[in-house]
């Protein structure tokens, strides 16, 4: 079939492993949209998949000339989706799990919307989904119809969310030679981060656009304990990258300190993590030796909350924190 001649307005980046029984499903939602084909590519990153997935792209490519299917070695999220934006020609970039969807007609509002306002970054609504139940993602603090800057909105309650919540101008991402950073969970962070002080017109839409299912396998909804461990640890490197990132990038003093609490607050929850999940004392001694090595512990500066700040001077203190982990885990046998 003819492939797409001209510059795509929107590139949407799949990354796919091993998501054969979804994967239909997702590319479908990507084409039953409301704009032109030629006006928007999809571009499914295969993984390395080992099942039927590059099967059912391929498939799909050949019936739709704006899919494009690239394949690479297993990298993870992270390496599959920076292999979608260097293919990506799109003005705007959009990323989808392949195990979740879009929406049926939902992009030319979303596109309207950027192009009259001039939008660096657009957020839309997400509805969730498990056993058979539906919500709606809880509602950013902002009005609908203004255009905001990231500095104002994060200093005001903005909500750091995933980054298939987001429609990005790709031209932003490339001036800031942005990467999601791989082989770690909770990639979209980092990433984000270090966008939003720099997009200078957001719109918060009231826009439902993507559908999350809640039900599938992940590892960010596992009870492993070893598994959430990672996680944690993932999160310490991305508490070290944005107090680095904030602390040598040209962002107001303001906006520096927020990104400082706000990470000061992650790495807190982590310790209570560690108490309410009843981790061994050789994990703790893991996390904290982690934490030393980045210079993230002991813990500097405020957090977001006046009861984060204070118990955050008993944790700095690893005497303190041995004590309290065993008297913490005696009582709760």
């Amino acid at each position: 079939m003819e492939r797409m001649n001209r510059r795509p307005i929107l590139s949407i980046i799949v990354p796919v492993y091993n998501v054969e029984a979804y994967l239909e499903r997702c590319l479908l939602s990507c084409i039953h949209q409301d704009i032109p084909h030629d006006d928007y590519e999809i571009i499914v990153v295969n993984d390395g998949s080992t099942d039927g997935s590059l099967q059912v792209a391929e498939r799909m490519a050949e019936k739709n000339r704006n899919i494009k299917v690239v394949s690479q070695p297993n990298g993870g999220l992270s390496a599959a989706r920076n292999t979608g934006m260097q293919h990506a020609g799109g003005k705007y970039y959009m990323f989808v799990d392949s195990d979740d969807y879009l929406f049926d007609n939902i992009l030319s509002t979303l596109l309207k919307t950027c192009e009259e306002s001039k939008l660096d970054l657009l957020c839309f609504w997400t509805c969730f989904e498990s056993q058979g139940k539906m919500w709606e993602t809880q509602h950013q603090p902002f009005d609908e119809h203004r255009v905001y800057d990231g500095e104002y909105a994060l200093l005001h309650g903005m909500r750091i969310d995933s980054v298939w919540q987001y429609v990005y101008r790709a031209e932003l991402i490339k001036k800031l030679k942005l990467e999601f950073p791989q082989g770690r969970n909770h990639e979209d962070i980092p990433f984000n981060m270090k966008l939003f002080p720099f997009a200078n017109r957001v719109i918060f839409c009231h826009t439902i656009g993507y559908h999350y299912c809640l039900d599938r396998p992940s590892i960010m909804r596992t009870d492993n304990m070893e598994k959430n461990f990672k996680l944690m640890m993932d999160n310490l490197q991305t508490v070290s990258e944005i107090k680095a990132f904030a602390q040598k990038e040209n962002i107001t003093k303001e906006l520096e300190d927020y990104y400082v609490r706000r990470m000061n607050s992650l790495e807190m929850s982590h310790f209570a993590m560690f108490l309410k999940n009843k981790y061994q004392w050789q994990y703790v001694q893991r996390y904290v030796e982690a934490a030393r090595a980045l210079g993230v512990y002991p813990i500097h500066g405020a957090t977001l909350t006046a009861k984060g700040t204070l118990a955050k001077t008993i944790f700095n203190s690893y005497a303190a924190l041995w004590l309290i982990h065993h008297v913490y885990h005696l009582f709760k046998k």
